[in-house]
């Protein structure tokens, strides 16, 4: 029988364990940021409506562009979500099946350009609504005709622009007036998919979404000089920005659906180490701060927030890249000493994404003191108090020098008798066991036990 236990114990700890989300990508503390900002999130065709909207930019004003991807078209919103007009021009799909708009950029004398799906390189006066220009991607052998262009980034002082052409792995470039000048050529399968220069150390970031990876290359000599973030993707790379201090700031699309086991999130990398400082986002979802299948990302440099595509979700999501140092406290409390390994009392410390270092005091004496991440809770071990009255103040403070304060007290009172939970309204006792291994239980152990009866027969 104690191979029967086994096996039975075995099978039952797997119905319990295929239920904890998974994921293949390296631990990563990832930060459920609130959106300041949400645009859209209805699909349609109407204002602040979408169909799949893949990328996005921001201008010096704050303005949002938003590729609205299948309506083949560019909705325009101010900073604070106001639709202002929509940039439209583009090949019809019934000229060109599949047709979809794609990455958007500026030039430094203010001209928008955006390329489609199709092959077609458009540029638009800065509050403009239809092309002054349109030209074509450059045919230079017979087996590139099955252009798709995806991402698309500009130099912000030479002008120069970059296009992703990902069935033939390679990278188009241009000037900043459309002349086609070359092409960097990248591994095969590499399905080059969004870019972002910078400029002052003459590199361009490639996210290859076949290698779940970001690629550095040279804007020079278009050498291949690292890659980096594979063991963090949950899926793949899809859009990339700059933040103003250099670092990278990268989406991690992950699934194409609700999921409760994988990640959809923004990862931020040190522009020097590579190494990721900070994200947020969660598992892929509905809910605020929460994506689907997000692509485009952009940095507004002039506000300090992250501009997202949420693709999945078909809505546009605005992050406060720099929000000063929040504390949220659980209010002041009383709790029973025979419920302090039951409830919680302390401080959710937030607003600041990258963090910074708190200092806890008990009676105006220090009882703790550290660094904390975005979202973590600090509060007392409450276990290791007496019955009394207790005065706690907790000060935070982000790595921009802001200062968060708060203050409460908590008294832990008198033992409390309370009926026994284990009783249902009507008297009857609940069971304390879960009813899945019982069930599997009682159909398995019997069938289990006659085989091994027939075995020893």
């Amino acid at each position: 029988m104690r191979r029967i236990k086994l096996i039975t114990l075995l099978l039952v700890f797997g119905l319990f364990s295929s239920q904890i989300p998974m994921t293949n990508a390296a631990t990563l503390d990832t930060a459920l940021l609130e959106p300041m900002l949400v645009i859209g999130g209805t699909q349609g065709s109407g204002q602040a409506q979408f169909d799949e909207p893949d990328s996005v930019y921001v201008d010096a004003n704050g303005n949002i562009y938003a590729g609205d991807t299948v309506n083949l078209r560019v909705q325009v919103f101010d900073k604070d979500g106001n639709f202002l007009r929509e940039m439209t021009g583009f090949t019809p799909i019934e000229d060109a099946v599949n047709n979809e708009v794609q990455g958007i950029g500026e030039l430094p004398n203010g001209t928008i350009v955006v390329v489609e799906k199709a092959g077609n390189l458009y540029f638009f006066d800065h509050d403009g609504t239809t092309p002054n220009a349109k030209i074509p991607m450059p045919e230079k052998a017979a087996d590139e005709t099955n252009r798709d262009t995806q991402g698309l980034a500009v130099d912000p002082v030479t002008g120069f622009i970059y296009i992703t052409d990902q069935p033939n792995n390679k990278i188009l470039y241009f000037s900043p007036d459309g002349e086609f000048i070359g092409e960097i050529e990248l591994p095969q399968f590499s399905t080059p998919e969004n870019m972002v220069v910078d400029n002052s150390k003459g590199i361009i970031y490639v996210s290859l979404e076949g290698q779940r990876q970001i690629a550095v290359y040279g804007l020079e000599n278009g050498t291949q000089i690292t890659t980096f973030g594979k063991e963090y993707a949950t899926m793949n790379y899809e859009g990339l920005a700059l933040d103003h201090m250099g670092n990278i700031i990268a989406v991690d699309e992950g699934p194409d659906t609700k999921s409760s086991s994988k990640y959809s999130r923004i990862i931020i990398f040190n522009g020097t180490t590579y190494e990721p400082i900070a994200a947020f986002g969660s598992t892929a979802g509905t809910k605020k701060g929460q994506f689907i299948s997000p692509d485009g990302v952009a940095f507004d440099y002039t506000n300090k927030r992250v501009v997202v595509a949420d693709q999945g979700n078909y809505r546009i999501q605005v992050f406060d890249y720099n929000s000063p140092v929040k504390i949220n406290p659980i209010d002041d409390k009383s709790i029973p000493i025979n419920k302090v390994n039951e409830d919680k009392f302390g401080w959710v410390i937030g607003g600041a994404l990258f963090g910074g270092t708190y200092t806890l005091k008990m009676n105006g004496t220090e009882v703790e003191s550290g660094s904390f991440k975005y979202g973590q809770f600090v509060g007392p071990d409450l276990t290791k108090l007496a019955k009394g009255t207790y005065e706690y103040e907790i000060t935070a403070e982000d790595k921009d020098g802001n200062t968060a304060t708060d203050s409460a007290v908590l008294k832990i009172t008198e033992a409390v008798e309370e009926t026994s939970s284990n009783t249902s309204s009507a008297g009857e006792k609940k069971s304390v066991l879960p009813v899945l291994p019982i069930v599997f239980a009682l159909v398995f152990i019997p069938f289990i036990e006659i085989i091994r009866r027939r075995k020893l027969n």
